[in-house]
């Protein structure tokens, strides 16, 4: 239990000391039935970074292939949030594609994103 608990120490230190401020929204529909973003629906701090896309070829089709840096934001564990919902890091904004709870131990999430 010990190392469960420094291990939750060390990670929110480190997203408070080096992450930033991100916000979540989630499209909803309006009384109108139009689609519309629930801003503020969580706030949080999160640790940016980029990671390379992984591809599954063959050496018949190998030649040239060229992988791009995947967007990525680690944060705390939280249930609230969901894929397709957007991310708001400094000027930037993203839609979250894809949740991994790293380890299932429920320390934290590394979200894969999309920039908008």
């Amino acid at each position: 239990m010990m190392a469960f608990e420094l291990q939750m120490y060390q990670i929110c230190r480190t997203l408070e000391r080096h992450g930033q401020q991100c916000s979540f929204s989630r499209e909803v529909e309006n009384k109108f039935h139009e689609k519309a973003w629930e801003e503020g629906r969580l706030k949080c701090r999160g640790l940016f970074h980029e990671a390379n896309g992984f591809l599954n070829v063959s050496l018949v089709e190998a030649g040239k292939v060229r992988t791009q840096k995947e967007p990525k934001l680690l944060i705390r564990f939280t249930k609230d949030v969901h894929k397709n919902d957007k991310v708001t890091v400094g000027d930037s904004a993203y839609k979250v594609i894809g949740i991994d709870d790293l380890g299932n131990l429920h320390l934290c999430l590394d979200l894969s994103l999309e920039a908008i």
